[in-house]
């Protein structure tokens, strides 16, 4: 299940908006409507107001936790996205750290020359920066973090649609 491309914003609107459209009140005041004795008369009477009040109070109530179900899954779908987003900074950050985890360190020795006077002598070597590997450690940790709060989510929203 791929969440990349979701439109949260536009998904929790149009569920939102079918939230909404459902108006129990309107099915209700028809179901009064047709038990009212000046309605018309016939045996179907009392079956159509209590197919009328089930839609109201039964199927539309499970249709709102349907659609409340799905709002979460969408809030849940945000957190995803935000964790990616998270992470692409992240791995920008270790890389950018990556160039400075190494530096070059220039030292002098002192040696003898051929005429028995000191000499120095510059050297350099490559040196490993290890506030700079700790930083990158704990972003790793961090990403891997996400990544699997990212799976749980993942997993959640396939359990709930």
């Amino acid at each position: 299940m791929s969440f990349e491309k979701v439109n949260v914003n536009s998904l929790k609107q149009a569920l939102q908006s079918c939230k909404n459209a459902l108006k129990t009140s309107k099915i209700k005041e028809l179901a009064s409507d047709v038990a009212s004795d000046n309605s018309w008369q016939t045996d179907s009477k009392n079956q159509l107001k209590q197919a009328l009040n089930t839609l109201a109070n039964t199927r539309y109530k499970e249709l709102e936790k349907t659609l409340d179900k799905y709002i979460q899954a969408a809030s849940k779908i945000d957190q995803y996205q935000d964790l990616e987003r998270e992470n692409k900074q992240l791995l920008q950050q270790n890389q950018s750290l990556n160039t400075k985890l190494y530096y070059t360190e220039y030292y002098k020795e002192k040696e003898e020359g051929p005429d028995g006077e000191d000499i120095y002598v510059t050297h350099s070597r490559r040196v490993k920066d290890y506030s700079v590997q700790n930083r990158m450690n704990q972003i790793e940790d961090k990403i891997n973090e996400n990544k699997r709060r990212m799976n749980t989510l993942k997993n959640e929203v396939s359990n709930q649609i």
